[in-house]
């Protein structure tokens, strides 16, 4: 995201000037899209998995087995966007860049080495297919926005989490579920969305330079930082 604002502002000659709010100061993953519809917030990175009923196409794109990494998928992701396949979603913003997070795996406080491990588990998700996921291998899923895992876990709310490697290191939930379950069980997807009115009120100059660095050329990136994470081992 700095670099993208970086670049945008460079290209807008003095137009445009991005500034990026990092973490919950703006909203948070559940109320994020809201925000950005409303004008709360010009642009808002976002997963679609909490924003409650808004993006049911849009997550069957990160179905378990489907990808092989995040920049291919989210390449995907974007151009069944841009034909109209899911755009109806999308309607009211106007998109950025969408991206798949790597698949997700189980990070558990208890070893998983089967599926019979996972029965009655409780397990934090972040989306409704996660959830489907989670009651057809035995498991209770506990729907819950990233942030809120680690003190469920410290506090023996939930056994475990659904998460892709980034979200185990951003929100450090490797500290408190210590047993890792890797596995293509799903990616999940995530947005950049801009206002309408705010882009549509600004100076061709600046939209020009969203525009340049939007779009597939802004998902591969966000694809490949994401892909970047796939390397990460807890400590």
């Amino acid at each position: 995201m700095a670099a993208w604002a970086k670049d945008v502002n460079a290209a807008s000659d003095g137009t445009l000037n991005v500034k990026i709010f990092a973490g919950p100061v703006l909203g948070t993953f559940s109320n994020i899209y809201d925000r950005t519809l409303k004008g709360v917030t010009d642009i808002s990175f976002g997963i679609t998995g909490p924003v409650g009923g808004q993006f049911r196409r849009t997550i069957l794109t990160g179905l378990p087995f489907e990808s092989k990494n995040s920049k291919e998928s989210s390449l995907a992701l974007w151009r069944v966007m841009a034909n109209g396949t899911v755009a109806m979603e999308y309607k009211d913003v106007k998109p950025l860049g969408l991206f798949h997070f790597p698949h997700a795996g189980f990070n558990t406080k208890t070893p998983v080495q089967s599926v019979g491990d996972l029965k009655n588990m409780k397990l934090a998700v972040s989306s409704k297919l996660q959830a489907d996921l989670v009651v057809a291998l035995g498991g209770s899923p506990v729907s819950m926005a990233p942030p809120a895992v680690y003190q469920s876990l410290n506090r023996g709310v939930i056994s475990g989490v659904m998460f892709p490697w980034t979200g185990t290191g951003t929100f450090k939930s490797y500290e408190v579920a210590k047993n890792h379950f890797e596995a293509p069980l799903g990616s999940p997807s995530a947005f950049v969305l801009m206002n309408k009115k705010s882009y549509d009120g600004l100076p061709a100059k600046a939209r020009q330079a969203i525009d340049k660095y939007s779009g597939e050329v802004f998902t591969r990136k966000l694809g490949a930082v994401a892909d970047g994470y796939g390397s990460f081992q807890p400590q």
